[in-house]
Order: C-alpha cells, then structure tokens, then sequence
C-alpha cells in the first residue's frame, strides 16, 4: 500500500524486474501510477485492506513491505 512514492515505486520496478509478482495501490493517481502500470504493475487507486486479499487471478499476498514513509 502506498507504492507509488519515490522509494517504494523503485523497489516495486526492481522486485518485478526481477520476477516477482508486485501489486500496490496508492491514495490517487499520479504520473507514478501511471509509469508503474506501464510496465506491468497493477496499481489500485485508494487504500482498502481488501487489496490484500489477492493480488490477481486470485493468488494471495503473502508478503506486505513496508516503509517508514
């Protein structure tokens, strides 16, 4: 939650760059949301505690990163 920020996007880009599965949401949209999307990232719009309910195709979230932002 909250993956659109300077260091978060980064490491968003460098984990899917490296194959793993990312998503995020973010409060709004935003030319950051729009890169992440761009390459691939599916980011939700608004903060739910339901996003991590899966992260697509019905596939569970088993690791939440946080930061100190």
């Amino acid at each position: 939650m909250g993956i659109a920020g300077i260091g978060m996007s980064g490491l968003a880009r460098w984990a899917y760059a490296d194959g793993l599965q990312v998503s995020g949401c973010d409060v709004s949209a935003s030319a950051a949301v729009d890169s992440l999307q761009a390459c691939g990232i599916p980011v939700s719009i608004g903060h739910d505690p339901s996003h991590l309910d899966s992260v697509s195709n019905d596939t569970p979230v088993d690791t939440l990163v946080c930061s100190m932002a």
